[in-house]
């Protein structure tokens, strides 16, 4: 790649877009994604603005990624945002997965309004990328630990942002790859309508990591659900969500709603902190250098 491209491209612009690497030993380039399968990363636009590279020879890591650029943020970017975008209009949802297999495997079987994050974790600029397309999102992450966790993770950003988060649930051990692949389009697209309320979901996972049968594991139960319940904007759903909350953790309804009236007190004080110290001051805009074939 880096012997074809530098007879067009200048070799600094080449390193700023992540194609070629300096060698450790010497200070040749080489070609940074060899021996991978490349997938590349477009901005809603349709415009390339980066690559994921996945190892096919077992190498680690996996996953190689673009690094940032004037044209590359990984925060603001979502893998196969530019091809769902009519499809997340229609369904009046988007899919939101962890890897580009788990996304080309789904439009292999029709579904269509899927996207995943560039290599790195969710952040709040992306979820308000999505709340341009739709208001509702549904988390399908991988069912391991690691995927569990991240999704709960997530809920934190795009509750945050007055979405309407649901979490789909698959076999354990499955990721969207494979239940797709045995599955089929038309059984997955069940697990979405499936797919419970964000905190329902938490309800659940919480109940089975405590043990609610003992005063510490009914408070440890409780505190895993207090941050996301304090998020929920409107009072009503919040509060709705309270009989469940206390009937799966056989608390006392009482001193439950003391604790949210707690939670929602801390939280009201760190967003009014927030608000006081006003937006930092953004860096200087990097210099746009965009790929220009050398004279």
């Amino acid at each position: 790649l880096f012997e074809t491209l530098k007879r067009r491209f200048p070799v600094g612009a080449l390193m700023t877009a992540g194609l070629v690497r300096e060698g450790q030993k010497s200070s040749k380039p080489y070609d940074w994604f060899r021996n991978r399968a490349v997938f590349p990363s477009l901005n809603d636009s349709g415009g390339v603005v980066g690559f994921g590279a996945r190892s096919l020879d077992g190498s680690e890591p996996k996953y190689l990624n673009s690094p940032e650029s004037p044209v590359y943020q990984k925060s603001k970017t979502l893998y196969g945002l530019s091809w769902a975008k009519e499809a997340i209009r229609k369904e009046g949802h988007v899919v939101l997965m962890e890897g580009y297999l788990d996304v080309a495997r789904a439009l292999e079987n029709g579904v269509q309004e899927v996207v995943a994050t560039c290599g790195t974790a969710l952040t709040a600029e992306h979820a308000r990328l999505i709340r341009r397309f739709t208001e509702k999102v549904i988390v399908n992450s991988d069912q391991d630990d690691a995927g569990q966790n991240a999704a709960r993770k997530s809920l934190d950003l795009l509750l945050e942002e007055g979405l309407k988060v649901h979490v789909v649930e698959l076999p354990a051990g499955d990721d969207p790859d494979t239940f797709l692949k045995a599955q089929g389009g038309d059984a997955y697209r069940q697990r979405l309508a499936d797919a419970p309320p964000a905190m329902e979901w938490l309800i659940r996972r919480s109940a089975a990591e405590n043990d609610t049968k003992s005063p510490a594991g009914k408070g440890a139960y409780l505190n895993g659900l207090l941050p996301v319940l304090a998020r929920i904007d409107n009072a009503v759903e919040r509060m709705a969500w309270l009989p469940l909350i206390v009937e799966r953790g056989a608390l006392d309804e009482g001193a439950t709603r003391e604790e949210l009236r707690r939670a929602l007190a801390s939280r009201a004080t760190a967003v009014k902190n927030r608000v006081e110290a006003g937006p930092a001051i953004p860096p200087p805009a990097p210099q746009d250098r965009r790929l220009v074939p050398a004279e």
